[in-house]
């Protein structure tokens, strides 16, 4: 049937999407992370010039590359994502907020649109957890943070 999404196509997609959409954010936060970490004392400086305390770069760069690992090895995704998630959140509302981000005329809403993109990426894994393909399912044999399995069991 043209146009509709058959049962086996249906479980294809929760097996495969969740698998690339966590490689693909957990790889983008650890290339995000990583020079925070590197250049500690610059990431304190422009967290304080937003407005944050500059002990929050540390606990940031560390989120982005042990959270961006973990959706990677799929261990502990509905947790990593729901943090990705605020850490998006606040981060759009920051920097809309914030005098010191000032975006070339006509690339606000390009520029903006990455902190979105990435929120509605670990919305989608919060929802769909890590999938068969992670560390929680093949190695654990259970989802850490239940839920996901559940679904997915139901659609067989």
């Amino acid at each position: 049937m043209v146009g509709s999404v058959s049962m086996g196509n249906s479980r294809i997609l929760m097996t495969c999407g969740p698998p690339i959409l966590r490689v693909v954010l957990g790889t983008l936060f650890i290339t995000n992370g990583w020079p925070k970490l590197m250049n500690l004392s610059q990431t304190q400086g422009y967290f304080n010039m937003m407005g944050l305390p500059a002990e929050l770069a540390l606990l940031i760069g560390l989120l982005e590359v042990v959270g961006g690992l973990f959706l990677i090895l799929g261990l502990l995704t509905r947790i990593a994502a729901l943090l990705f998630a605020l850490e998006m959140i606040s981060a759009f509302v920051i920097v809309n907020t914030s005098n010191v981000v000032i975006f070339p005329e006509g690339y606000e809403l390009g520029l903006l649109s990455i902190p979105i993109l990435f929120m509605a990426i670990s919305f989608s894994l919060i929802f769909t957890g890590p999938s068969r393909f992670s560390l929680e399912w093949n190695i654990i044999k259970r989802e850490l943070v239940p839920g996901g399995k559940e679904i997915l069991q139901a659609l067989k």
